[in-house]
């Protein structure tokens, strides 16, 4: 019985990383993942300058307000592709393919990068070309402006809630109608919390949504992937001057930054568990 029990034992130890290895991903210690970490990309569409930055009165001549927008932007993309990269670097498991190398072969592959992401067919040929084992690709979903979309899905998930909620107090109380009261309390609450606070969410908190994915360089499937969601990184700011919190661009800034470490803890967690 005992020799029957150590294979099953090594089964139950190493089930973890046969998710990934499946695919052709296998840490083999101290050996590191290589990871291509691609630009951030956009999957939001902001109109007016005043949403991604504090702009006073002076600066309401903006004669391309289109450009501008579009400049922040970039640099927002920039900036939270450089957080990805300078945290995933700062961990155990990952040696990260310099941007300036991703870029290259982005750029040789006539690949976009700012609107859209590579294919498992061209994220095959990428991870060939630079060596990866693993591409990470993450999508702005929010910035500054919470999407429609990302408050109907919020207040689905109250809906939920809510019916939830209302059964177990069916349950408990044996009276339909205290179940329809409760389920009904309890939507009307997220409705009102996610549609009528957008303005406020977007007004005081500086809301970032970032969509993460790890692709296999090996087969081009998605081997992990996570939304993040942050509102406002208070700990964050105040690292700042007092009189620069205020900010709109900055506050978005280092919430943005705080949306990117939460990806890449995310990642590292899903990481160890595939360790051999």
């Amino acid at each position: 019985m005992k020799g029957a029990a150590f294979p099953i034992l090594l089964l139950f130890l190493f089930s973890g990383c046969a998710g990934w290895a499946k695919h052709g991903v296998v840490m083999a210690p101290p050996r590191k993942l290589k990871v291509a970490v691609l630009p951030v990309f956009e999957g939001v569409k902001i109109k007016k300058l005043k949403y991604v930055m504090t702009v006073s009165t002076s600066a309401a001549e903006v004669t391309d307000e289109r450009a501008a927008v579009e400049e922040e932007l970039r640099k927002a993309r920039e900036n939270i592709t450089a957080s990805l990269e300078a945290d995933l670097a700062a961990g155990y498991f990952y040696d990260v393919i310099p941007g300036t190398a991703v870029r290259a072969a982005l750029a040789d592959m006539n690949v976009c990068v700012s609107t859209c992401v590579p294919d498992s067919r061209q994220v095959r040929a990428l991870g060939r070309a630079l060596g990866a084992d693993v591409v990470l690709s993450a999508k702005l979903s929010g910035y500054g402006r919470v999407k429609d979309k990302w408050i109907m899905l919020l207040i689905a998930s109250g809906v939920v809630e809510g019916g939830v909620q209302g059964f177990v107090a069916a349950k408990l109380v044996h009276n339909t109608w205290v179940a329809v009261a409760v389920a009904a309390e309890e939507i009307g609450q997220e409705t009102l919390t996610w549609w009528g606070g957008s303005f406020l969410l977007g007004k005081v908190f500086s809301p970032v949504i970032l969509e993460g994915k790890l692709t296999s360089a090996s087969d081009g499937a998605v081997i992990w992937s996570k939304t993040s969601f942050s509102t406002l990184d208070r700990k964050g700011l105040k690292k700042y001057p007092k009189a620069e919190q205020a900010r709109k661009e900055l506050r978005l800034k280092v919430t943005a930054e705080a949306a990117a470490k939460e990806l890449v803890m995310s990642l590292q967690k899903k990481t160890a568990k595939n360790i051999p």
